[in-house]
């Protein structure tokens, strides 16, 4: 069976994120040991993530190959594809979270932690009304991979991706996660042009 241009992208994004998440907790490790913080549980909890996801991906287009009854293979992937949306969003999370954690011990001042602190309680919020609308856009949740009676359009999860897209625009909450960053580079480059500018008149 040939790989597809997809399942090739797939496998190599997974690698690729996979060797970058390895790398940073070996050095974490070899710098503190054990001693973990939240942003190192979370970057383990998105390599077990983006595991179970790309898997899942993949393994929905050798469902459709099984030769055993048809409606049968279109409730697991109906249930594959609903996992995977869970999987997806709290994957996007976790790498969200594993920031804001990060930035946390970054941050110098109280004006600082509390912006970090507003970021997450969005994070928090925007994850739980993320997943709510996977759950609940089609209810009771049976009719989600219902084949008779059709159940309609709106109920299958292919639909999904239309009714998350509002929520699931992170612009508002990735804008108040880069802004403490942004605040640090800002600092970094005023010093140094000071700097350059102090020595030049000398």
């Amino acid at each position: 069976m040939p790989v597809s241009p997809y399942a090739t992208e797939a496998w190599t994004e997974y690698a690729l994120g996979i060797c970058v998440l390895l790398a940073r907790i070996l050095c974490r490790t070899s710098v503190v040991g054990m001693k973990w913080d939240g942003d190192d549980y979370f970057a383990l909890l998105a390599i077990i993530l983006w595991t179970c996801l790309t898997r899942g991906r993949i393994g929905r287009a050798v469902i459709l190959t099984l030769t055993d009854d048809e409606k049968h293979n279109i409730v697991i992937r109906a249930k594959c594809i609903l996992a995977g949306w869970c999987i997806y969003v709290s994957l996007i999370w976790a790498l969200k979270a594993c920031m804001l954690f990060l930035y946390g011990r970054l941050t110098l001042d109280l004006k600082q932690r509390q912006m970090v602190k507003i970021t997450a309680v969005a994070c928090v919020a925007a994850y739980i009304s993320l997943i709510a609308v996977i759950w609940s856009h089609c209810t009771p949740i049976q009719r989600k991979w219902q084949i008779h009676p059709y159940p309609g359009g709106t109920s299958t999860p292919w639909q999904l991706d239309v009714l998350a897209h509002p929520i699931n625009n992170k612009r508002v909450v990735d804008a108040c996660a880069l802004g403490t960053p942004m605040h640090y580079a800002l600092l970094v480059t005023n010093v140094r042009l000071g700097l350059l500018f102090l020595t030049k008149s000398l």
